[in-house]
């Protein structure tokens, strides 16, 4: 198997661009009101910060990668990489909307499909298989 990699959705990706982009004006707004007071200027320019980070992370690093031997896993910009070995699954759940992992290094993992392209949810599902046995709920 080559490595594979799946990205969060582009909808999604404007979403924080836009969001970016609200937060850059805001803090405009506050510059311009504040009019030399520095009262919460701090916060109004974490904001900016904090949604050109997220948009920045979440548009260049994928979200899932398959490996020969391992699946990556960084859902949210500030948490940590999930490395989970192919002999570590237990079961693999698929729902409409979700993908739950059991393993047996840590809680259940919880993969919304909604972050990824439609495309690509039905390749996530297949590659799944590949790595445990896969239970289709409600499908």
């Amino acid at each position: 198997m080559d490595t594979k990699s799946f990205y969060l959705k582009s909808s999604s990706k404007s979403m924080y661009l836009a969001f970016l982009i609200i937060g850059v004006a805001g803090f405009i707004v506050t510059l311009t009101i504040a009019n030399g007071e520095y009262a919460n200027l701090s916060s109004s320019f974490a904001l900016p910060i904090i949604m050109g980070g997220m948009f920045t992370a979440f548009s260049k690093n994928p979200l899932l990668t398959f490996n020969e031997k391992h699946l990556e896993v960084k859902l949210a910009p500030a948490a940590s990489r999930v490395f989970l070995k192919k002999s570590d699954f237990k079961s693999v759940t698929v729902s409409k909307k979700k993908i739950i992992i059991e393993s047996s290094v840590r809680k259940p993992l919880k993969i919304h499909l909604s972050l990824f392209e439609e495309t690509d949810q039905s390749k996530i599902t297949s590659l799944f298989e590949k790595f445990a046995h896969v239970t289709y709920e409600g499908q």
